[in-house]
């Protein structure tokens, strides 16, 4: 059953520190939904550019915003696209399992992740939010738990 959009409703800003009064909540609403998620009151709703991985590799593509990886058996490795080939929007990998098994975010060809060659997630709900310079470089806007 769709749902009627929510009606605007005043929110109190927060003082970002060094920063003027900000919306939070245009935000994040915009951050979601350039990883393609839309929040609408309660309800989420994930739109196409959400991968689930359960297989020991993946190749992420430069449309796949959302990896959701389930890695109970053994552990898995992604591999960003490369950087040149990708629009400035953000991209999350999430390791979903409850299991041991770490999930390692690969770059591509020569990128680097924050001066790295790749990026450990290794409990439940961790995740690693990222953006491209589209040049060589993805930058890490947040690693661990949300």
């Amino acid at each position: 059953m769709a749902r009627e959009p929510v009606q605007e409703r005043p929110i109190l800003p927060i003082q970002v520190p060094g920063g003027d009064n900000v919306d939070m909540v245009l935000i994040l609403q915009k951050m979601f939904h350039e990883i393609g998620i839309s929040i609408n009151d309660d309800l989420v709703v994930v739109t196409d550019w959400v991968a689930t991985v359960s297989t020991a590799t993946h190749a992420m593509l430069e449309t796949d915003r959302f990896v959701m990886v389930d890695a109970p058996n053994f552990p898995i490795a992604v591999t960003l696209p490369l950087a040149s080939n990708c629009e400035p929007h953000l991209y999350c990998v999430k390791k979903i399992d409850s299991s041991g098994n770490a999930v390692t975010v690969n770059r591509a060809g020569s990128d680097l992740i924050d001066g790295a060659t790749s990026k450990s997630l290794s409990s439940q709900y961790d995740l690693l939010l990222l953006v491209t310079d589209r040049v060589e470089t993805w930058h890490c806007l947040r690693q661990g738990a949300p």
